[in-house]
């Protein structure tokens, strides 16, 4: 492993918990549109599909699997704005995330920065009432910055290159196999921490796979980071497989 002098986040799923209010959307938008919700166990393997794609990509796969033509872009967000500017602001916090960014901006004082598949104007949505927290990353790369998204390595290799780092000396977190199909098409270390209910042998990208970010040991990663203080205080070992 290269020495790690950045770090860069996914958002959904490894900063806030926004996937269960994304799931409420699309059972209101299957009620609406066909009269019937999707199915607990069909809903499931939906969350697997559609975790960490883009917006356009979830229209298309959300309308195709609930049986109907599909929507444009103006329409969809038409519908589910509304549910979303109510929900999004306060979504909870990971568990370990505030104290993970915490260490890495004070501690190490790593550059760290986010890159998520989400549109801009949904990301300002989200960091709407956290603003604070979110004044801790140096650079901020969306969907609205790049061409494609992830699966894609554009979304990491736009952030590595506004922090000036390279690829390679970047640690990515991640909680979507296309994120961390990515992080790895772009040559940086991945560290993945599944949802719940997502098969982890889908995630063999990463080089470790975590049950939640409150066991990531940084020393393990950031021995290289050249502003990084002393004093470190270790963290509980990683669950790996």
């Amino acid at each position: 492993m290269k020495p790690i002098k950045a770090v860069i986040f996914d958002c959904d799923g490894v900063i806030l918990n926004t996937e269960p209010l994304f799931d409420e959307v699309y059972q209101l938008f299957s009620l609406d549109r066909t009269g019937k919700a999707i199915n607990e166990d069909r809903l499931k393997e939906l969350k697997t599909m559609l975790i960490g794609r883009s917006f356009v990509e979830t229209i298309d796969v959300l309308c195709r699997e609930i049986g109907i033509k599909l929507v444009s872009i103006k329409e969809f967000r038409a519908f589910q704005d509304p549910h979303l500017l109510e929900r999004l602001p306060h979504a909870p916090f990971i568990p370990g995330v505030e104290e993970l960014v915490l260490k890495l901006s004070e501690n190490y004082r790593a550059p760290i920065a986010i890159a998520t598949s989400a549109p801009r104007h949904y990301f300002l949505i989200k960091i709407s009432k956290r603003r604070d927290f979110f004044r801790r990353f140096n650079v901020i790369v969306t969907a609205d910055d790049v061409t494609v998204c992830k699966p894609a390595p554009d979304l990491y290799l736009t952030a590595a290159k506004r922090l000036g780092v390279k690829p390679e000396n970047c640690l990515v977190f991640e909680d979507a196999p296309s994120g961390v199909e990515a992080a790895d098409r772009a040559g940086m270390t991945c560290v993945a921490i599944p949802p719940p209910g997502v098969d982890w042998k889908l995630y063999k990208g990463a080089c470790i796979v975590a049950s939640s970010l409150a066991g990531i040991n940084l020393d393990e990663f950031l021995w290289d980071v050249p502003g990084r203080k002393r004093e470190i205080v270790l963290m509980e070992p990683v669950k790996t497989w």
